[in-house]
């Protein structure tokens, strides 16, 4: 099972246990018997070839997607149902494409207040204001419209939306792959920075090996239907 060393005997925050995804209409297995432990504080990239179902893989640990066989367990206990609301405020799948609501910046950052699993939190308009100036956005940012925005642009209020509530872990699918390179490494920064500072663990998945050293620790593969960790 890929795990830190140093949290080798903590209870993981989200485990993966022999878990199995079957593509029915290719009647073959996209990858099987699949053990992952992510603890506080860790930082793990996942690589791999197109198709391999990296993906696929983010969205069973999200609860997202149903797997063929496997469990998914969150403080080593398995999902009931009326806990997914509060697991999913936790646990924050990112993808590639990301998902805004018609409205502005700010009005997109502002969104999960609303949100029962978040409700009680107090809203921090400054953290937006500090970490937009740290990627190189003025505060005028938040005032534009969703519909305007870059590909690069929409996934940096995607993250910023997320790391606001310094979740225990993000599960990231290429967070940065519609961005330049200037913007892709002032992110990288800053979520390493906010991760390290409040034990946030993170799963990048990334075509970028660069990327990866950056960004990661721990550095995994899936290839031909099994994970392992690559060892520099």
């Amino acid at each position: 099972m890929p795990s830190t060393s140093s949290n080798s005997i903590s209870v993981p925050i989200l485990e993966a246990r022999n878990l199995g995804w079957f593509l029915d209409d290719q009647h073959r297995w996209l990858w099987r018997r699949i053990d992952l432990a992510i603890h506080s504080d860790d930082r793990m990239s996942l690589a791999g070839p197109s198709g391999a179902g990296k993906s696929m893989f983010l969205r069973a640990l999200a609860f997202l997607s149903p797997v063929a066989e496997g469990s998914v367990l969150w403080n080593g206990m398995a999902l009931a149902p009326h806990v997914v609301p509060e697991f999913r405020s936790r646990v924050c799948y990112v993808p590639q494409r990301a998902m805004l609501v018609e409205g502005t910046v700010g009005d997109n950052l502002a969104l999960p207040y609303q949100f029962k699993s978040h409700s009680h939190q107090v809203r921090d308009d400054s953290i937006w204001r500090r970490w937009l100036q740290d990627l190189g956005r003025d505060i005028s940012f938040l005032d534009r419209r969703s519909d305007e925005l870059s590909g690069g642009e929409a996934q940096i209020v995607a993250l910023i939306r997320v790391l606001q509530f310094r979740p225990e872990i993000l599960l990231l699918d290429e967070p940065t792959s519609a961005m330049d390179p200037k913007s892709a490494e002032a992110v990288e920064s800053l979520m390493v920075k906010q991760c390290d500072e409040t034990g946030t663990a993170f799963l990048w998945v990334t075509h970028d090996e660069r990327q990866a050293v950056r960004v990661a620790t721990t550095q995994l593969e899936i290839r031909e239907g099994e994970m392992r960790e690559v060892i520099a």
